[in-house]
């Protein structure tokens, strides 16, 4: 799936430089990743497959956004400080339904 991360301007299809699929699987820290759904430098779709490949994962892909997490930057601290307390991915879930995270971001940001 490196092929998915082509817009990245340092990958330019240097697949063996960038490929550390075989290596996710031995992730053990939980793991906290963030994707937007309009992200072409980092898209939905390899965010994804990394999800599928680290065992103790909470993926949320923002449905507003490109790659400028900073954009969200309420809705992106309430699920990482929950993360990092330990919340669920049950509770997790819940946060996502939050105003914060179900807004677009405004235009002036």
């Amino acid at each position: 799936f490196p092929e998915n991360f082509s817009h990245c301007q340092e990958y330019q299809g240097n697949f063996d430089y960038f490929d550390y699929t075989n290596d996710l699987k031995n992730i053990t820290a939980p793991t906290f990743l963030w994707s937007g759904f309009y992200d072409h430098v980092t898209p939905t779709e390899g965010m994804s497959q990394i999800a599928k490949l680290i065992p103790d994962n909470f993926l949320y892909v923002d449905p507003h956004l490109g790659h400028m997490i900073t954009q969200k930057e309420e809705c992106f601290l309430s699920l990482f400080e929950g993360f990092l307390a330990g919340d669920s991915s049950q509770g997790l879930k819940v946060k996502t339904l939050q105003s914060a995270c179900q807004q677009p971001p405004k235009s002036d940001e």
